[in-house]
């Protein structure tokens, strides 16, 4: 299977919100921030194909047209 394209979300031309999100988490939590990058890489390896845990399907009239695109706007924390 052909790698998938991994796209982040940007607000302009210079802010990438998950980015952000994974500059903050780097310092302050390590493993969260390893384990983020993880699936993100199990993402661009699996595409499609990736399911639970990791990934989830869309909802609310967000829809996925082909296969070569997956865009990533956020993540989240559980606390322990």
């Amino acid at each position: 299977m052909p790698r998938t394209e991994v796209v982040f979300y940007r607000e302009n031309a210079e802010e990438v919100p998950l980015l952000d999100w994974l500059t903050a988490i780097r310092g302050s939590d390590p493993k969260a921030y390893e384990k983020c990058v993880a699936a993100i890489g199990m993402l661009a390896a699996s595409g499609h194909e990736l399911r639970r845990p990791i990934a989830d399907y869309l909802q609310e009239g967000v829809y996925v047209h082909g296969r070569d695109l997956a865009i990533l706007s956020h993540a989240l924390i559980k606390d322990a």
